[in-house]
């Protein structure tokens, strides 16, 4: 097990802790952010209310189409979660994601080669995306 010290000083002086919750809104499940009607909505906070992120899970999912198994052959999409970043990206509003949920063509006994090979996928995907984010550049270029 690892473990982890923390410090603490109780004579410096303080500093303000940055509210980013203020300017959040979760939004749940992923593949909500493909909708038109979510994605007005989406646009009205951040012009009304000023929210400058977004929090989901799912983007991954089996439902954002990110891995499909057709005739035992797995094919790879980022198409749905590219258009959810791009999206985000266009109106100003940087995303907290959850990577959760592997597809169930994988997590339903996929074999350890594929298993490692959607991980790769994965990062490479993630690291794009935060390059993405970091930069506000959008993710169209990698397609």
């Amino acid at each position: 097990m690892k473990h982890l010290q923390i410090a603490c000083s109780l004579w410096d002086e303080a500093v303000s802790l940055p509210h980013f919750w203020e300017h959040t809104f979760g939004s749940g499940h992923a593949p909500l952010a493909l909708r038109g009607d979510w994605q007005q909505q989406l646009r009205a906070r951040r012009m009304l209310l000023g929210f400058r992120h977004t929090r989901f899970h799912g983007l991954r999912c089996d439902e954002i189409g990110t891995l499909m198994c057709e005739r035992n052959e797995l094919l790879y999409s980022f198409f749905n979660a590219d258009q959810i970043c791009d999206f985000l990206l266009s109106i100003g509003i940087k995303p907290l994601v959850e990577l959760s949920f592997m597809p169930s063509t994988l997590a339903n006994g996929g074999k350890t080669g594929q298993v490692s090979f959607w991980h790769l996928k994965r990062r490479v995907s993630t690291e794009s995306m935060i390059c993405s984010f970091s930069t506000g550049r959008s993710t169209r270029g990698r397609r």
